[in-house]
């Protein structure tokens, strides 16, 4: 679905600049369409359809809407210096949100967080384990105004391919792995940043067993380190 989202975009913005070529845009709406906020907002469009990045594009929407909002209508000059509350009241509704979501979905399946998968939700809270398994399979983390460390040296990876799907909105965490291991990091990030600052070692490493480490931090962070 985020591939034909994306692809419906990408046709909209060549119709614009069809329009914009034949000098039939008008100039009031050639102001907003060529700016940031909506790169932002179609940024953030394209990701709200995909269940993994939903968090991601709803706070690109978020900012993108708050700074394109002066372009339509005259507003207060101090309008831009409520960014940062308004922001913090869109993280409350998130965690809210989010936090129903999950009552409901523990209502619905059991829910499983073992060495083997990971599965936290913290929230102004947090945690760091020392995790002992030889089937390690992945799992999510979520931190919001939180923490958390993840320690996977005396672990090893299960056959196949595994995805650990790491969120961190005003929080961070850090993950510890072998060296040996064979890991792909797809974190996005705005106005945060997930490091990779694993040492490159001379060991063979398996593509039998993949780890993708995938997510988005906002305002937030992490790492991925070897020890």
């Amino acid at each position: 679905m985020k591939s034909v989202v994306f692809g419906l975009v990408v046709i909209t913005a060549g119709v614009i600049l069809i329009y914009n070529n034949m000098g039939m845009l008008d100039p009031k709406a050639k102001h907003i369409l060529f700016s940031w906020p909506v790169l932002l907002l179609a940024a953030g469009f394209i990701n709200v359809f995909a269940r993994s990045s939903r968090l991601f594009g709803l706070i690109l929407m978020s900012v993108g809407g708050f700074f394109i909002l002066p372009r339509f209508m005259e507003l207060p000059e101090n309008f831009t210096q409520t960014f940062w509350p308004l922001l913090i009241v869109i993280a409350g509704l998130l965690i809210v949100f989010f936090s129903i979501y999950k009552f409901k979905k523990i209502g619905q399946i059991k829910q499983s967080n073992t060495d083997e998968m990971i599965d936290d939700s913290l929230i102004f809270s947090g945690t760091e384990r020392v995790l002992r398994t030889e089937n390690f399979k992945g799992g999510k983390t979520t931190n919001i105004f939180g923490g958390s460390s993840y320690n996977l040296k005396n672990c090893e990876l299960a056959e196949g391919t595994h995805v650990l799907e790491i969120v961190c909105v005003f929080g961070g965490t850090k993950v510890i792995v072998p060296s040996g291991w064979n890991i792909k990091v797809e974190v996005s990030s705005v106005l945060g940043s997930f490091e990779d600052k694993r040492k490159l070692m001379d060991e063979v490493i398996s593509t039998d067993r993949t780890l993708i480490i995938k997510g988005v931090a906002v305002f937030g962070g992490g790492e991925i380190v070897t020890k």
